[in-house]
């Protein structure tokens, strides 16, 4: 996982998304970062749907808007 994170502090970009699911009944998120070929948590650009638990990671926001009302 180290040596991960490590490269992706590097990464200019990096996408963001979330899948819910039940565990004991109860709602969870999964929440992912990647570039085309890694996955982990960092500080960076963070591309992500306006999701508001993404807030909190302290890093440059860019919406990918995928998921916008139109």
């Amino acid at each position: 996982m180290a040596a991960i994170r490590d490269a992706l502090l590097t990464a200019l970009v990096a996408h963001a998304d979330e899948t819910g699911g039940r565990v004991n009944g109860d709602r969870h998120w999964l929440h992912a970062l990647s570039t085309a070929g890694l996955t982990a948590c960092f500080p960076g650009v963070l591309v992500h749907d306006h999701g508001s638990a993404y807030a909190r990671y302290q890093c440059l926001h860019a919406f990918c808007n995928a998921h916008r009302a139109s």
